[in-house]
């Protein structure tokens, strides 16, 4: 378990061996109800029980942890699960060095975007987000910040993005021009949850008419390739078709600005209903000045047309807020 190892500091074989009880407990009162249950564990006799404890790292730390004991389901054989929880916001006592306030679920947090950025291949980057839904899910339980996880959530994603393409690029060679990869709605306002989709798409420099077939035929494949491993990585694809790998979101500079001008000049109520998501964006990956540049445009445009926003504030109407 990679949490867990993360945690505790100890190595496979030592949180396997007979006497990793005697390592991991202190000698406390807290402890004494956790150790009489692991004992009847250990027998087949316990029922299953979620207990307060502090546990030893390798290093001698101690910490506040949830311990929880469940029986393996559909299976025949005897057996348990021990998992290990953090408890946020508690102190860590440690006798050489003092109190020290610490939040192990943001630590773990942090090694997971460690690992994303460490990756030497994509396969690992998908088994590094593939820890986040438990992560967040345990987070949750523990009355965590919305802000934190919503920052946590963005970050890894954003990272996740920025290596699946470069990944993609050495697999397919150089792009044949400059070009930004955005994020868009949620995924851009770091908003996301861990049942948010995938909004997306590619801006890149405008090229002749001759070489415009090639060039998105690249940055299609570089987009098919990327929004596949996020889906593999628990973001699924956009139901509503809003991803760089469709062709209608893979688009020049040109063609983008003329896409804003016509929605913005042309806007009304239910026509922002369709293309809304694409008045967050974010650039995920590529060059910036490319993105300025038709960040610029839009704003232009909405500076000409203040009826732009009359429609927009009204479809924004449309939506009730998600309370009981």
């Amino acid at each position: 378990n990679h949490t867990l190892k993360k945690m505790l500091e100890y190595t496979d074989k030592e949180v396997s061996a007979s006497d990793i009880l005697n390592r991991l407990f202190t000698d406390t009162n807290l402890n004494k109800n956790i150790l009489a249950h692991l004992e009847l564990l250990l027998k087949n006799k316990a029922r299953p029980g979620q207990f307060e404890a502090q546990i030893h790292t390798r290093t001698q730390k101690i910490l506040n942890v949830v311990i929880t004991t469940s029986k393996i389901f559909f299976s025949k054989k005897n057996g348990h699960i021990i998992s290990f929880r953090p408890i946020v916001g508690k102190k860590i006592i440690n006798s050489s060095n003092g109190d020290k306030s610490t939040d192990a679920y943001l630590e773990v947090a942090s090694s997971i975007v460690d690992q994303i950025e460490q990756s030497e291949d994509m396969s690992n980057i998908v088994k590094a987000l593939n820890k986040m839904p438990l992560l967040v899910r345990d987070m949750l339980e523990e009355g965590t910040n919305a802000d934190h996880l919503r920052r946590m959530i963005g970050t890894a994603y954003d990272a996740a993005i920025e290596h699946f393409i470069k990944f993609s690029i050495n697999d397919l060679g150089p792009p044949p021009v400059a070009f930004s990869f955005i994020s868009l709605g949620s995924n851009a306002r770091h908003e996301m949850t861990m049942f948010s989709d995938q909004d997306s798409a590619i801006i890149f420099s405008n090229v002749e008419k001759s070489q415009l077939h090639d060039a998105r035929r690249y940055f299609l494949t570089l987009a098919n390739m990327v929004c596949k491993k996020l889906d593999q990585a628990g973001y699924p694809y956009c139901p509503g078709d809003f991803m760089a790998v469709n062709p209608k979101w893979c688009l020049t500079f040109s063609e983008w600005k003329h896409n804003f001008k016509s929605w913005i000049t042309n806007a009304t109520p239910e026509s922002i209903l369709d293309i809304n998501v694409f008045f967050d964006i974010y650039n995920a990956y590529g060059d910036q000045d490319l993105f300025d540049k038709l960040n610029s445009c839009i704003r232009e445009q909405t500076s000409k047309n203040p009826l732009f926003f009359q429609h927009y504030a009204r479809n924004c109407l449309l939506y009730r807020p998600p309370l009981n």
